[in-house]
């Protein structure tokens, strides 16, 4: 979804602000594309561009294993019993819950990366890096992609890669 890991998780245990950051109550709205796909818009109570008046996030079904969209249907199913004041991305841990906190979710990702003998990352904007990446492997215009991570000016095009692969794409789509 092009996020900072800062509009989604806390910082550490004990940083929550409902004001800056995502609860359980967020406002997440359910809904369906004209053509039947099904999605989620959450917004967020404060992003880097817009300060307090927040921003809107797209999350979009695919048939992806990597799906933002079935893994925070799942999240929502097997977390649903967490207080609505929680961090939205809390998780139960024995008979108690805890916030997903950014250097928890970073440290566990390493876990796993790690035992599959791929690069260890200590910064969070690999994801926004990744999410800018994928969407535009998959053909998504680069104005859309632009919204979708709530860039104001052509700064996200400093987050492209695979750039020999992108451009052919997208003129091709575009020619044909």
């Amino acid at each position: 979804s092009c996020c900072r890991l800062g509009e989604l998780l806390i910082p550490s245990s004990g940083t929550f602000d409902p004001h800056k950051h995502v609860s359980r109550s967020a406002d997440l709205t359910r809904g369906l594309t004209r053509d039947g796909d099904p999605f989620y818009t959450l917004h967020i109570p404060f992003s880097k561009t817009t300060g307090n008046m927040g921003a809107d996030i797209a999350i979009v079904e695919s048939d992806d294993p990597t799906s933002p969209f079935a893994a925070l249907e799942y999240h929502l199913k097997v977390n649903h019993d967490i207080p609505d004041s929680a961090p939205l991305f809390s998780f139960r841990q024995g008979d108690s819950w805890m916030p997903l906190t950014r250097d928890w979710f970073l440290a566990r990702c390493n876990e796993i990366w790690i035992s599959a003998g791929l690069t260890v990352i200590t910064g969070g904007h690999s994801f926004r890096i990744g999410g800018v990446t994928e969407l535009l492997l998959r053909g998504v215009p680069p104005e859309v992609v632009a919204k979708q991570g709530r860039w104001r000016s052509d700064a996200f095009l400093k987050y492209w890669r695979r750039i020999e692969t992108i451009i052919p794409l997208l003129i091709s789509r575009a020619l044909y």
